[in-house]
């Protein structure tokens, strides 16, 4: 009853809530690839490695957006839950997008979907595999992606 005093549904509480892991999600990428002295490459290398630090603290549960889609599909009538989750994904693809955009790929969008997905399936093979060699491993594409992209 408590949280009904703040958060008048379920709906309410799990877009605050998703509001609040972006957020402090966004804040830890951003820290790990902010540092003046890499190199775009190294920057999307340090999400991989801020991942790995991630993946190791227990209790890792994975994404919370993913998880609110589970739960709270394209037929469920929880408006704020769905814009807070779309609003998600725009901003790690920004976030990647910026980190990229130095380098002058030839097909940025391309190289931003394949990172995006290297990040995301990191995390869902995190969470179902407890597999710690699973950011490593995806670090390592994502520079075989980048050393191969070619240039403008």
């Amino acid at each position: 009853m408590t949280f009904y005093k703040h958060f008048p549904s379920k709906a309410r509480l799990i877009a605050e809530y998703l509001r609040h892991k972006t957020v402090v999600w966004l804040e830890m990428l951003a820290t790990a690839t902010e540092r003046a002295s890499l190199s775009p490459v190294e920057r999307i290398l340090a999400i991989f490695d801020a991942l790995d630090v991630s993946f190791q603290k227990p209790p890792f549960r994975g994404c919370p957006s993913v998880k609110g889609l589970a739960e709270f599909g394209p037929d469920a009538d929880a408006p704020e839950v769905h814009a807070t989750i779309a609003a998600y994904f725009p901003s790690l693809h920004e976030l990647v997008a910026d980190i990229l955009a130095p380098l002058e790929l030839r097909d940025p969008e391309k190289s931003v979907l394949q990172i995006l997905s290297l990040i995301q399936g990191a995390i869902v093979m995190a969470q179902t595999t407890a597999n710690h060699a699973i950011a490593a491993a995806n670090r390592d594409a994502a520079r075989l992606l980048l050393d191969a992209a070619p240039a403008r």
